[in-house]
Parts: C-alpha cells; structure tokens; sequence
C-alpha cells in the first residue's frame, strides 16, 4: 500500500468518525467548488494540540472526468476537537499534513499561519522546502495565544485562525477555523512597572522606589500573593506580601479587591557601579504567577572617600548629654558633602518612642559639592521617662550616629548633694545643741563663803 492510499484511508477513517458525531456535535461544510483538473493539493488535515480541528479533500467525480475535481473543507466541531477552547498564555501545536496532486513545482512552498484578535495579528511561517507530486508533507507551528488578550464579561471570546499553503494554486491549499479563547482559572498578570527615576548618578540617587500594580486576571481567587522585586546585578531583593486577589468574573464584596498596587523603595549599596541595570518583578501564589522587568541606568559619579561611608558624613559634636525627666537637651552634628554633585539631605531621629519627643533644625536642606552645614537636635525628655541612659539614633540619609541621653542623673546627684549638706548641718547643729545644755546642766553656782564671827 503506498503512502497517498494510506493517507487517503485515514482521511477517510477521520471523516467517518466525524460523521459519526454529526448527529450529537454538528459538522460544518466550510465551503464547496470544483476543479476543472486534478488540484495542487488534495487532501488536509489541520490537528490543533493533536485534534483534528479542520479538514479538506477533493474527489475525482464519480463518472470517472479527470477534468472534474470536487472539493470541500470542513471545521470538525466535536467535543475532541476545537470546541475544547484555549487559554490564555497557552502554547498550541499546529500540524498541518497535506497531499499534492500529479504537478511537480519548480519553486519552494511554506506554510503560513495568522491569528487574528484583539485588534492584532499573529504570524508565523515554516522555512520555504520543494514539494513533489503525489506526495504527503508534514509541517509543525506553534501558536502562543497572548495571555493579555481580550475577553467578554463571562470570559471567553471567539478568535480566528487563518493557515495557508503558500506557493501553489488551486485545491485545498488554505483553511479557516473559529474557536474560543477562555481565560485560566488561575491567572496574576502585572498590569504596570514604573520606576521613580529612569537614570540615576552615583552620588545622587541612594535611593529609588517601584510603583507595582498587580491583577488577578484569571476566573477564581488567588490567596496570598507576593510580590517580589529583585536586581540580581547587585544582590538586592525585596518581597511584600499582597493578600488576595479576586477574580472580576466572580460574585465579591466591595472590600474584596481584583487589583493591588504596592510601592517597592530600594536602597543603592556604597559600591555600586556605572551601568544599566534590570529589575525584575515577579507576582506569585502557589496557583500563579507573573513576570516583568524594567530597566534603569546608573551614571558615574564620584566614588566614596572611605568604604562603607558614602558621601554623606557626620560629624557630632556631643554624643552624651545629661538631661532631668521633663526638661529638653541638644545635640549639634556637622552634616558635609563628599560627592561632585548637589544632594538632598534628610534628617531624622529613631529609637526616643515612648520616652521623649525631637525637633530636628533643620530637618531637609541640599547641599553642594564640598558644603556642610550644622544640624542641631533637641531632645525633649518626657516627665515620667525613666531614669537611665537612653539610646537614641539619628539618620542622615544612609549614614547613622549613636546618641546617648542619661536622663534623671545629674538633677538627681545634685539633689543628693543637698539633702547630705542638710543632713551633715542638721548633725552639727544637734552637737552643739547637746553640747551647750551639758555646760548648763553640769555649770554650778559658787560656794557662799561662811559668814565670820568674831564671838
């Protein structure tokens, strides 16, 4: 048996069964002509993920006329074949399995393949290859259904896809086939990535933040997502936790949110260098994810004078002072710029929670390449602090400064002082109390001399 009978037997073993399910599924005639001579190609088969999804022969008419070709196509819809819709983001095989007539070509052929929706088109082609008469040729694509495309309110959409043998002339040589596009059950899509600031200069930009918005496009709800955000170039990444996501085609609560946004800070290590950068974003459940990225450039800039410190430096001028509970103290730090370049200083203090409050003068300012300025902090001590050493921290920027307040000691020696002075006078004071009532107790009046008589 050769290879164009045996194709053709189970073409028609495939239209049989076909047949078979008309009378509970349907099948559709496409579309039907004649040839007035044996076409280019007599016979296809399209199989969508190993489905026949579409079919198309012409037959000799039964008088025996070789001048005299029938041809019809077919879309196969049972529940085998395309009626199982696609979804989103789902890669589809496509085999397309053809037989050419008695004409040899001169000229390669390709298959072609467009997808249209969504207002675009996809398109794809196999290398150009001969093909020779009475032959059976197979050719294999990929169609990657976009996972952004477009959906009615109930989730699916009717989509078209168009496959061509290009190259040759009559027959069954093109095929259209409708089907649906559903979206997953478990699907995260990342609608946004913005960064704060496309380019960054060393010595300029420390720091930088990701605007992120997150929506679960899928049919069901995604429990506890994450989010994570990483620049692997420099060793820097970061996750937050989303919460649940609900999908827009299911019966929620107000409350119950379909998209998130989540800013996203980083913080530039001291050694960074000149270059362009990716961030990469990734949203995750253990149902679902999704992935984008973003790129950034870093400029040069000066490089840190000393490791590790920056090119913001302080310089305290106290870093102990001893404050009474109630009463306020203050601190004076000498901020400076080391870069080549004006940067944004911010001040702050942490660590004083829940037993005094700041004021910082001033709290932002910029400074120039090579400027420094004075920054005072003035610590009010609440009355019911206790009494101890207090650690306390100011942020400049990245840099960091240790301060310490010893609250309630000096007012307390002092008062210790007084009470001793008090104490030791009052004692001096009984001494000679007890001193002078024992004179006069023990002082006695002098004898009177015995009157003399002179009988």
């Amino acid at each position: 048996m050769n290879k164009n009978l045996f194709f053709v037997l189970a073409l028609v073993s495939v239209l049989l069964v076909s047949a078979t399910a008309v009378s509970a599924h349907g099948m559709n005639a496409t579309d039907n002509w004649t040839e007035s001579s044996m076409p280019d190609i007599t016979h296809m088969i399209v199989y969508l993920n190993g489905n026949v999804a579409w079919t198309g022969h012409c037959t000799v008419s039964p008088n025996g006329a070789s001048n005299n070709w029938s041809c019809t196509t077919y879309q196969i819809s049972d529940d085998s074949a395309i009626d199982a819709a696609f979804e989103r983001g789902e890669d589809v095989t496509v085999k397309v399995v053809f037989v050419t007539g008695n004409k040899t070509f001169s000229e390669p052929v390709d298959v072609y393949m467009k997808f249209r929706g969504n207002g675009k088109t996809i398109e794809a082609q196999t290398s150009n290859f001969d093909i020779y008469a009475n032959d059976q040729y197979t050719r294999f694509l990929t169609l990657s259904i976009p996972s952004d495309w477009k959906l009615n309110e109930i989730g699916t959409k009717d989509y078209t896809l168009n496959i061509e043998i290009e190259g040759v002339d009559t027959g069954v040589k093109e095929a259209a086939m409708d089907f649906d596009i559903q979206r997953s059950g478990n699907e995260l899509s990342i609608k946004s990535l913005d960064l704060n600031a496309d380019v960054c200069q060393i010595g300029n930009c420390y720091k930088f933040s990701a605007d992120i918005v997150v929506k679960n496009t899928g049919s069901r709800t995604l429990n506890d997502v994450y989010l994570k955000a990483t620049i692997k170039e420099l060793g820097i990444s970061k996750t937050v936790y989303v919460g649940d996501l609900y999908s827009d085609v299911e019966d929620r609560d107000e409350d119950e949110e379909t998209t998130v946004e989540k800013i996203i800070s980083f913080t530039l290590p001291n050694d960074v260098q000149p270059g362009v950068y990716t961030l990469q974003v990734e949203a995750y459940n253990d149902d679902a994810s999704a992935k984008g990225t973003v790129s950034f450039e870093i400029e040069a800039g000066r490089t840190p004078q000393q490791p590790g410190k920056g090119y913001i430096t302080v310089t305290p001028q106290v870093t102990t002072n001893t404050v009474e509970a109630g009463e306020s103290t203050t601190y004076t730090m000498i901020v400076t710029n080391n870069g080549q370049s004006s940067q944004n200083v911010v001040v702050s203090i942490t660590g004083i929670e829940g037993w005094a409050t700041s004021e910082i003068m001033p709290a932002s300012f910029s400074l120039a390449a090579g400027e420094s300025r004075l920054v005072s902090v003035n610590i009010n001590v609440n009355k019911d602090a206790v009494k101890a050493e207090h650690l306390f921290t100011a942020e400049v920027n990245t840099e960091k400064v240790n301060l310490i307040a010893d609250v309630g000691k000096a007012n307390s020696t002092s008062a210790f002082g007084l009470k001793e002075a008090l104490l030791i006078v009052g004692i001096i004071l009984a001494v000679i109390i007890v001193i002078l009532l024992i004179v006069l107790l023990t002082r006695r009046n002098p004898e009177e001399k015995p009157e003399e008589s002179y009988y």
